[in-house]
This record gives structure tokens, C-alpha cells and sequence, in this order.
């Protein structure tokens, strides 16, 4: 009797083991076919710093200032740290502004944007 119930307790403890050890399969076999996707993706991440201008907000009626919203993406493998801001015109020239709030550098993270009035 005591074999029976021995003999019980190890299979029941043998399947365990056996559904643990098809899950694990099965995860790496999911792991391997979306790793296999996304390398075919060709994605690189850029080594550099890269900026994003999101908006620029022109007032109609005063061509003094303007508001320009700036994205660090969240891929940026750095902070970002903004020394200068300039304009470029139709005409072919680059005018640098002077005046700016907040004051810069002006030190931007990861995946944070930042709202600057340029006069």
C-alpha cells in the first residue's frame, strides 16, 4: 500500500516537472522566433544624441517670439544638453537667438520634452 501512494506521489511530481520543463521549451521557442523578427526589423538604435522638434508656435500678430517644443526621445542613449537655438530663413541665412526661457544650456533626459519661448 505505502508503494502504491509512493508510486502516486512520483508521478504526479514527474508530470510537474515534465509541464515545467514545456514551459520553459516553449518560452524559449517564443523568445527565439520574436528575437528572429525583429533582427529581419533592421532597427538600430542611433549612437549619437538625438533631438526632436515637436512644435513650433508662431503668434500671427507679433513676429518678436516664438515657442518651440523639443523631445529627447526616449531611445537617446544620453541627456541631451541644448547650448544654442537658431533659424534658419527662406532667404538662406541663419539668425541665432539670443533670448530664450528657460535660460540655456538647458539640460534635457531621456524621453523628456521641453517647451522653450524663443525672442
Amino acid at each position: 500500500m505505502k508503494i502504491a501512494r509512493n508510486l502516486n506521489a512520483i508521478s504526479k511530481l514527474l508530470f510537474i516537472l515534465l509541464l515545467l520543463l514545456a514551459m520553459i521549451i516553449g518560452s524559449i521557442f517564443s523568445y527565439l522566433l520574436v528575437i528572429g523578427y525583429y533582427i529581419n526589423l533592421d532597427i538600430r538604435v542611433p549612437e549619437n544624441t538625438t533631438l526632436s522638434v515637436i512644435d513650433v508656435s508662431l503668434n500671427t500678430e507679433t513676429t518678436e517670439t516664438f515657442d518651440i517644443t523639443i523631445l529627447n526621445p526616449t531611445y537617446s542613449p544620453t541627456e541631451a544638453k541644448i547650448t544654442e537655438i537658431s533659424v534658419a530663413t527662406q532667404d538662406n541665412k541663419v539668425h541665432k537667438v539670443f533670448s530664450v526661457d528657460p535660460q540655456l544650456p538647458y539640460g534635457l533626459d531621456k524621453g523628456q520634452e521641453e517647451t522653450i519661448n524663443c525672442i
